[in-house]
């Protein structure tokens, strides 16, 4: 239950352009789901609106080697 409920507040964060929270919040469910690509792609998608570009690049091809026919984390890696 308190999974769902951070997902969500990054999720929010997210949609609000709070992407430095949102980050912080996908990095923390990342602890307990490291192999969840769509964490992974969210997470790099954060880092991309932040011009991190070395970290989105990591954690859209983390999201990519996990999941390689998800067309989201495709698009997103580029």
């Amino acid at each position: 239950m308190m999974k769902n409920n951070l997902l969500d507040k990054a999720e929010a964060a997210f949609n609000k352009g709070k992407y430095h929270q949102a980050t912080l919040i996908y990095s923390e469910l990342l602890t307990k789901s490291p192999d969840n690509f769509f964490l992974h792609m969210k997470r790099g998608q954060c880092y991309l609106r932040l011009e991190n570009f070395e970290a989105a690049l990591s954690d859209c091809a983390k999201a990519v080697e996990l999941d390689n026919k998800n067309v989201d984390a495709l698009s997103d890696f580029g």
